[in-house]
């Protein structure tokens, strides 16, 4: 038995937000787990209703996942535009700037 804790307790836990960015996994991997995890509860729902209030609580869960996927796809998206903005602005401020005119 203390052989089993020792042998335990050197496993290194590492945090789940800590290991998404270990592995380059993200909102993604959370995604297939909530879709994973609906589907399994969805089958013990129809088995038996007691189960009807994690299925609602992983649906929000999941909804609010995606919600937060789109936000973070708009934000970069923005990111890239504003990007492209700022190149094209410093292309017409440095061709002001000539010393001849």
């Amino acid at each position: 038995m203390a052989r089993d804790r020792e042998r335990h307790a050197s496993v290194k836990v590492v945090a789940p937000s800590a290991w998404a960015a270990q592995t380059g996994a993200g909102r993604n991997s959370t995604l297939k787990r909530l879709e994973s995890a609906l589907k399994t509860v969805a089958v013990l729902v129809t088995r038996d209703p007691v189960y009807i209030p994690i299925f609602e609580r992983l649906e929000r869960e999941l909804e609010a996942e995606r919600n937060a996927n789109s936000n973070n796809i708009l934000n970069r998206a923005r990111a890239i535009v504003a990007q492209k903005d700022m190149g094209a602005k410093r292309e017409a401020d440095s061709s002001n700037d000539a010393p001849f005119p």
